[in-house]
């Protein structure tokens, strides 16, 4: 029978009769009861197929059956190594190295299975998704108050919390040449201030450095470990900058940062002891702190006044201490305190305790001791002269103590040398009182006319007398010479 045109039916078979099942009954050869059937064939209907063609058949398909066979075997082979090759990748994901300055956590399930933070080195763990590890820089970190934001033409602008919303042109120039604030004002939203104590507003930059000193508590409370910490951070500064600034005048913000950095240092790791977020803030430093644009030239003049008293007043100061350690040395202190003093007690009125303190000080004795010992003035005086007397006194007093007992050495030698005198002139008296008249009224005559004494002679019995008086130029010359001495001398 012929085969249709299309069909692929292989070797011919017959047509089987359908017997409406939709199957063709397969008929075998009818064998007698109890006989063993002669036939190897199949038969189909009247048509009987030899079996004993079938191994011709088989013979053809082995090769190519083979062939598939091999390949598939081939295939799957290559595909269990390249599963093994990504299984070994999988796992060598697990590794992760970490580095001086990071601390690792090993995470399986979301959960850390470290109890404590893994050091500078190699580690595994279970790879994405079973497990995760997470580096968590522990070096300090370095933030200021300061994000990016879009302005209304959708342009980058950096805010910073405290400060004046500057265009990039106007952030180039110094503060005092913004005169776009002069008239405007501030634009909430835009332009950053603080509030102070004083109800001033005030400009500030901050630089806040921290670290992390528990990365496992910081993994438990963040939720993005990385880049939710420096937002973090800069909230609880801000909430800080405010509640210090609030409880300090404009002066003490411009003027007295240390206070206030330590105050607003102290509040920000306040909160973030709250949170408990293993977080621990090293410095929180104010690099700029301004006035209003408005006030900042009046602001400045008082400024600069009270800059120029308070340097007159230490010129002043430093000249006092000079002159003071001229006149008196290194006791200067004690003296002017004793002599404040003893005007005090002189005049029956309770001392100075500034005075007081300043002397218990340098005697290194108790206040109370000190008042005791110095109650009346002459106790006073005996403390100011053992000074004054002291080898260690310097200045002007030491020059003036020591000319004063050099004339008192003269004076009393002068005294004791005219008693000596006037006992040998008793004694001479007593035996010829006219020579001893006449030898002082000599003495006498010779100390008026000497020195500067000009004597001239007139002959007896002259009536006229015409006088040309010149003084007498070895005279002069001599009397010149002793002034310069005498001036040289004192």
């Amino acid at each position: 029978m012929a085969d249709e045109p299309g069909s692929n039916q292989g070797p011919d078979v017959p047509n089987l009769p359908d017997d409406g099942s939709g199957q063709q009954p397969l008929d075998t050869a009818s064998t007698d009861p109890g006989q063993p059937s002669q036939s190897s064939g199949l038969s189909i209907g009247d048509q009987v197929f030899d079996r004993s063609a079938a191994p011709m058949a088989q013979q053809d398909l082995d090769p190519a059956n083979q062939s598939l066979a091999d390949a598939l075997k081939l295939s799957f082979r290559l595909l269990q190594l390249a599963m093994v090759v990504l299984i070994v990748f999988y796992i060598m994901t697990g590794w992760n190295t970490v580095e001086e300055q990071d601390n690792g956590l090993r995470l399986t399930f979301g959960r850390i299975q470290n109890t404590t933070p893994l050091d500078r080195g190699l580690h595994l763990s279970w790879p994405y998704p079973v497990g995760e590890f997470i580096k968590v820089r522990i070096a300090p970190r370095t933030v200021e108050l300061k994000e990016a934001h879009t302005d209304d033409q959708g342009q980058p602008v950096i805010r910073e919390a405290f400060w004046l919303g500057l265009s990039r042109e106007e952030s180039s120039k110094p503060f005092e040449q913004v005169n776009r604030r002069l008239t405007q004002g501030l634009v909430p939203g835009e332009d950053g201030s603080v509030i102070t104590s004083d109800s001033n507003l005030a400009h500030t930059r901050w630089q806040v450095t921290y670290i992390i000193n528990d990365p496992m508590r910081l993994q438990a409370t963040v939720l993005d470990s990385e880049g939710g910490i420096d937002p973090l951070v800069r909230r609880c500064v801000e909430r800080g900058v405010v509640r210090a600034c609030a409880g300090t005048g404009l002066d003490d913000v411009i003027q007295s940062r240390d206070l206030l950095n330590a105050r607003v240092k102290a509040f920000a790791q306040e909160l973030l002891d709250k949170l408990d977020c293993g977080i621990v803030i090293q410095s929180a430093n104010c690099t700029e702190a301004r006035p209003p644009r408005q006030i900042l030239e009046s602001y400045e003049g008082v400024s600069q006044a009270w800059a120029d008293a308070h340097k007159a007043i230490e010129t002043a100061t430093d000249e006092a201490t000079r002159i003071m350690n001229r006149v008196a040395g290194r006791y200067h202190t004690q003296l002017a305190g004793l002599i404040r003093v003893y005007e005090a007690v002189y005049d029956g009125v309770q001392p100075d305790e500034s005075d007081l303190d300043r002397l218990a000080t340098a005697y290194d004795e108790d206040r109370a001791a000190l008042a005791a010992r110095l109650d009346t003035p002459e106790r006073v005086l005996a403390e100011i002269d053992a000074i004054l007397r002291s080898p260690d006194v310097a200045g002007t007093v030491a020059e003036i103590i020591s000319n004063a007992e050099s004339e008192r050495t003269r004076i009393v030698t002068r005294a004791q040398e005219s008693w000596r005198l006037f006992d040998a002139y008793r004694d001479q008296y007593r035996e010829d009182p006219a020579l001893v008249a006449y030898t002082l009224w000599a003495e006498t005559l010779q100390r008026i006319y000497a020195g500067n004494i000009e004597i001239f002679s007139i002959p007896p019995g002259m009536k006229d007398l015409d006088l040309w008086l010149n003084r007498d130029p070895q005279l002069q010359e001599n009397w010149r010479r002793e002034r310069a001495r005498r001036q040289i001398n004192e």
